[in-house]
């Protein structure tokens, strides 16, 4: 199937090594004027386009649907490189310079013609298979170049909203290594432009609010997923809640993010990407993991108690949530343990209990929760298995009122 997914450019790739060789075209001008030729590789091109319109009707296997259109853009992308190199090696002193400007006008149409197939490829059939491995030298140099002349303007607006200086270089970096880079995917190149838009519309605003910590949001909505960001998030999110001189303030001060970031999930997700999960989860893991953390080391009552400090757990604890429960989830359990103490739970239990909910549940409601797979868990030692039953229904309650809300 590869192979024949070429045959629609065979055509170029056949004169491009032939009639429209450097060494030929001079004999080629001679036979057909300028216009019938180029007349004749625009009609070539439009009838390629139709093709790939009417590719998704056949009676194809996806892979093998998708496996056409991939084969046509690496081959068109080939050809444009190939006639970039016609261009550089044509001879001007071996030809008449009325017939090198003609060669030279030929090849440019010919790399408009394969520009116009790469622009539909990428507008029209993405739509229906993921065509981002390969980007056209054309585009990748245009995107550069945008990128390059916003990145002053960014710097300035990140500098004059006093936004920390860590996170405007996390900022900055990611941009400039995406305009550095010759082996972007297309859709890096547009996560950056959208990134760079999206700040700039950002910082326009006049508010006097705190800067970094609305530039960081802004960047989960936009899940700008990179491990330097990760980091920040977390030490971040830690010295603020470091600040706090209670435990019940820190927990107070934690869950003001974690509704943060939660409402982050009724905005549609530009940018989230197929095979790597919105950065909002990782950072409602942490914020999770550090409630977890703060409260077995305390005991009531919360409010007496001291602040914890975080800020060098931010160092060594990592995103990966350690429970079969997703993190929204496991963020609404401890909710319901430590701010609305709808269940008051014995000193000591309070991990025990999590962890067995944890195994025992994937998804809220219900269902998830079967009794047989609650019976399972007991053991001849253990009398409390009614009792969590009994429990983990009246959270389940609870979740699904929240839920709702």
């Amino acid at each position: 199937m590869p192979h024949q997914a070429k045959l629609e450019l065979l055509s170029f790739g056949n004169l491009l090594c032939t009639d429209f060789d450097p060494l030929n075209i001079a004999t080629t001008l001679q036979v057909k004027t300028i216009d019938k030729l180029k007349q004749e590789v625009s009609a070539e091109g439009h009838r390629i386009i139709n093709e790939f319109k009417n590719a998704p009707c056949r009676n194809l296997e996806e892979i093998h649907l998708e496996r056409y259109i991939q084969s046509h853009q690496r081959e068109a992308i080939n050809l444009m490189d190939t006639t970039g190199k016609h261009m550089e090696s044509l001879e001007k002193e071996l030809i008449e310079p009325d017939t090198y400007h003609q060669a030279i006008s030929l090849y440019q149409c010919i790399i408009t013609t394969l520009e116009n197939m790469l622009n539909h490829i990428e507008k029209e059939q993405s739509k229906y298979f993921d065509l981002s491995i390969f980007v056209p030298y054309t585009y990748r140099i245009e995107s550069a170049e945008l990128l390059n002349r916003n990145l002053n303007v960014l710097k300035a607006k990140l500098k004059s909203k006093s936004i920390d200086t860590a996170l405007q270089q996390t900022i900055l970096d990611y941009i400039t290594h995406h305009c550095a880079r010759e082996s972007c995917s297309y859709q890096q190149l547009n996560y950056a432009k959208l990134m760079m838009d999206n700040m700039l519309n950002l910082l326009s605003e006049n508010k006097d609010i705190d800067w970094t910590e609305k530039a960081m949001v802004n960047l989960i909505y936009l899940n700008f997923n990179t491990e330097s960001f990760h980091d920040y998030c977390k030490h971040y999110i830690a010295s603020k809640v470091g600040t706090e001189l209670t435990f019940a303030a820190q927990v107070e001060k934690f869950s003001w993010y974690a509704k943060e970031i939660k409402n982050i999930y009724l905005k549609p997700n530009v940018a989230c990407e197929k095979d790597n999960l919105p950065i909002s989860e990782s950072i409602l893991t942490y914020i999770s993991l550090e409630l977890v953390h703060i409260t077995t080391i305390q005991s009531p009552p919360f409010e007496k108690q001291p602040a914890v400090d975080l800020t060098e757990r931010a160092d060594k604890l990592d995103f990966k949530l350690p429970f079969k429960l997703t993190v929204a989830q496991l963020a609404l359990f401890i909710e319901l343990f430590i701010r609305l103490r709808f269940i008051s739970i014995e000193k000591g239990k309070m991990m025990t209990t999590l962890d067995f909910i944890a195994q025992n549940a994937t998804t809220i409601g219900t269902d998830s929760i079967s009794t047989l797979s609650l019976n399972k868990s007991r053991k001849p030692d253990t009398r409390t298995i009614d009792w969590m039953i009994e429990t983990l229904q009246a959270m389940i309650k609870v979740l699904e009122e929240m839920t709702l809300e």
